[in-house]
Parts: C-alpha cells; structure tokens; sequence
C-alpha cells in the first residue's frame, strides 16, 4: 500500500508482505519506504478519524541505495529519508487516534547512503517496525526479528537516527495527544557504519534510536515493557543506547 490517512475510518487486519523490496535511486531525495505501508499522514485539519492495523507482518527485506552521481535537486533542502520494517512514517496530528498492534518484521533492512556531494542535505530515520513516529499513536506487541538492521553512509552531513523498533519518536505539541508504546521487543543487529566521520548528531538504539518531547508538557510519551535483546555496533562518535 503507497499510502494511507485520509478515509474517515480504516481498519487493517491480516495483511502480509513477503517478497523482497529494492529501490535503488541515482539521485538524492524524499522517500519513504515501508514493507507493508509506504507512508501513513493526517494533517491537524482531519478531526474524528480513526485508523486501525492490526495482525499485520513484513517478511520481505529491504534494500534502500542513493548515489547522486546523475544530479542533485538542490544543495540547500534537506532531504528526508524514512525506512521501517512495517512503516517508514506515521505522522498524525489530527483529532483521531492511530493504533498499530501485532505487527512484526522479520526481514533485514539494509540503507546504503553514499551520496557524492556533501553539501546535500540528508536525514535518515530507519527503525524495525517504524522509522519515523509523531502525533496521537499507539504501538503495542509488536516485534522486529529480522537479522540485521544496517545503515551505511560515507558522507553523513544531517541528523540520523536507527532503532531496533522504531528510529525517531516525536511527540507532538499538544500534551492531550501522547505517544503510547508498550510490549514490543527487537531481536535485530542493529549496525551503524559510517565510513567517512563528521560532527553530525547520530542516535543508534537497540531499540529506539531518539526520542523528544516538549519540555513544558507531561507525559507526552509513554513506554511500557520495550525491550532489546540485539546487539548494538555503531562506527559513529555520538549518541548510542542498547
């Protein structure tokens, strides 16, 4: 599925993936790349609805490969680059809640960012089930078997972030609207191998690579029973946590 978020009311229950995933791109741009979902947003415009996913597996590896060898868009926008297992991104800041429950992934993940020119802006978000979470979202028993995790770069100049689970966690502003996760487990590697070093902030967790919440709000996000049981390599300088 390309795309969800804008129906009323979806519910999504039993729907598996199983074959392989590649994309290979010769220039540097947005994408979002997920084994069951490619990209899941609803805007604050959006009131009352509600999505459901459920019973729902990848067992497909993924294989991401930029090289800007043909040309560049632009050396001045930042370009967003968003791997999950199950979901690259849910972004949801509207009224409605989105639940995702027994969801797993047992495939590897592999991105392979090796852009020659380093003044394109790039941010990666790479997690096992999803790499990229923000808004009124729930995630519970949800697993990340696949063998490995590996996120390969040789010209980092922008944040990136990899989890065993999820990649980047942000809570949105409103305190009414957390981010709710409880019992999940990784059992992936996760691997950071970053070829050339640089001052770039990198966050690499066995099982969330970042989390941020507003300061003046309370219990934005919530976690209950998230566990690793993966091994955690990073080649990087920064932030790391198994």
């Amino acid at each position: 599925i390309a795309s969800m978020g804008l129906s009323p009311k979806t519910d999504m229950a039993q729907c598996h993936n199983r074959g392989d995933i590649s994309v290979n791109f010769g220039i540097v741009q947005d994408i979002r790349m997920g084994g069951i979902v490619g990209r899941y947003y609803r805007a604050s415009s959006e009131t009352g609805n509600e999505l459901s996913v459920e019973n729902c597996s990848n067992s497909g590896n993924l294989y991401y490969s930029v090289k800007d060898e043909m040309k560049v868009y632009s050396s001045s926008t930042t370009y967003y680059n968003m791997i999950g297992g199950c979901f690259p991104q849910i972004d949801d800041i509207s009224t409605g809640l989105m639940t995702l429950s027994n969801c797993d992934n047992s495939g590897t993940i592999e991105v392979d960012m090796a852009p020659t020119n380093s003044h394109i802006l790039t941010m990666v978000e790479v997690g096992g089930i999803i790499g990229y979470i923000r808004g009124q979202v729930e995630v519970r028993d949800c697993e990340n078997r696949g063998k490995e995790i590996t996120l390969t770069m040789n010209k980092p100049n922008k944040n990136f972030t990899i989890g065993g689970l999820f990649g980047r966690v942000i809570a949105y502003a409103d305190a009414s609207k957390p981010i709710l996760l409880s019992n999940c487990a990784n059992y992936s590697k996760v691997l950071s191998n970053i070829t050339e070093k640089s001052l770039v902030e990198s966050y690499i967790g066995g099982a969330i690579g970042e989390m941020y919440a507003y300061a003046d709000k309370t219990y934005t996000i919530r976690l209950n029973n998230i566990d690793n049981y993966g091994s955690v390599v990073s080649m990087s300088q920064n932030y790391i946590g198994n």
